[in-house]
């Protein structure tokens, strides 16, 4: 038997883009990550189902890429819907691999649907790889991985989900969602990390949750939540405003209580949902020395409200 043995110069094997063979990546997970600082979005559970039309965007740019994540956090009932869509564009030089969009809670029963399993999504240069959601216990609850299709220098990937509580009011929610970008640099492949938290917190209806001066976005009051109660401390003679702003497309009629250290009424307020516009500011001069109590009490309707508390001595 006659054996042939060919013997190939190396110079020709760019010819079959040997260079291009060996820039595929081996083991992706090995990438360095770059993490972009996490955006962060809190508010109190609310009892009824209510819009929340909030718009968190975390983004990251150098020379090597730009990339953006956009949560839409939509309603709440709960659930609570998000509209995601993450985009990526490289430069001529670069080309984007993959993408992975990672939904992460520690609180063991709760779970992320995601709507028809991609059917109602939308992507572009990109192919789906696997999807799997509903993953109950602490840590993913939602995976979703996408390869690039033909070495493409832009990407763009859209997504509606749920996220099902599955617990009692007083229970503190905190979801992270990560999309992950792998692309090729010239040199090395990277991962870029954009992470979005959204935290909930339990309804803080009782007595003695304590305010210091300045803003907290994102109070809800409605339903069976009729009253909140805020305490602070004040100095006497101090000057003291308390600004509250309806910030959701459900509106409420509020009454605003103050009272001093021993209990006794020192200014009111009413802020009717539909006469004006959705704000007011109280001020009063403080006559003592302690802990004094802001009484927020639902009149009718419900929404989310931002509480300013300002003081000067």
């Amino acid at each position: 038997m006659l054996v042939l043995s060919i013997v190939v110069p190396l110079v020709f094997l760019t010819t079959f883009k040997l260079v291009d063979i060996l820039r595929e990546p081996i083991n992706l997970s090995l990438a360095p990550r770059v993490m972009a600082e996490p955006v962060k979005y809190e508010f109190e559970r609310p009892r009824h189902w209510i819009d929340l039309e909030k718009l968190i965007v975390n983004t990251y740019s150098d020379e090597g890429i730009s990339a953006t994540m956009c949560v839409l956090a939509t309603d709440c009932k709960p659930p609570v819907g998000f509209l995601i869509n993450v985009s990526a564009s490289v430069p001529s030089h670069n080309y984007i691999v993959k993408l992975h969009v990672v939904f992460e809670e520690e609180y063991e029963r709760s779970i992320i649907d995601e709507r028809g399993k991609l059917f109602e999504c939308f992507w572009q240069n990109l192919s789906l790889v696997r999807c799997e959601d509903y993953i109950e216990g602490a840590g993913v609850k939602c995976y979703i991985e996408l390869s690039n299709v033909n070495r493409s220098k832009s990407i763009f990937f859209e997504t509606f989900v749920k996220w099902l509580l599955r617990s009692n009011v007083n229970q503190t929610h905190h979801l992270t969602i990560s999309a992950e970008v792998a692309y090729w640099n010239g040199s090395d492949f990277v991962w870029v990390v954009l992470p979005i938290e959204i935290i909930i917190f339990p309804d803080i209806r009782f007595d003695g949750q304590i305010f210091s001066p300045g803003t907290y976005p994102w109070l809800y009051i409605g339903g069976y939540d009729e009253n909140d109660y805020y305490k602070i401390y004040l100095e006497k003679d101090h000057n003291v405003q308390i600004y509250l702003e309806e910030t959701s497309s459900d509106k409420a009629n509020i009454n605003i209580y103050v009272y001093d250290p021993n209990g006794i009424e020192k200014a009111y307020k009413t802020l009717y949902r539909w006469l004006g516009p959705p704000y007011t500011n109280l001020t009063l001069i403080t006559d003592k020395t302690g802990y004094w109590c802001i009484q927020i009490e639902l009149r009718g309707g419900q929404c989310f409200y931002t509480l300013k508390i300002n003081t000067a001595g």
